[in-house]
């Protein structure tokens, strides 16, 4: 009976290994891409909260917040040089 068991389980270790190594393929996107995938990201968030503001100072208030946040977040970021950073939150403070 062990015989049986010893062998059956290996095999089953075996297929799961491969199953599972198959499943774990990960696609990278290039660096170039994901810059500007996170910057669109800013952009879009920052256009979601100027739309849903009433007035003009609460526009600034928020938009001011919004950048101070994003300036803390790129710093920390390993796509984003400190030139690349600060060019993004020029685009942002147009917005």
């Amino acid at each position: 009976m062990e015989t049986i068991v010893i062998p059956a389980v290996i095999l089953l270790g075996i297929v799961l290994f491969f199953i599972f190594k198959g499943q774990n393929d990960l696609s990278f996107k290039p660096k170039g891409v994901k810059k500007e995938e996170i910057s669109q990201n800013y952009i879009n968030e920052l256009k979601d909260i100027l739309s849903s503001c009433d007035t003009k100072e609460e526009k600034i208030a928020q938009k001011k917040l919004f950048i101070q946040k994003t300036n803390s977040e790129l710093s920390r970021n390993i796509f984003f040089s400190e030139d690349e950073s600060k060019d993004l939150l020029k685009k942002l403070s147009v917005v």
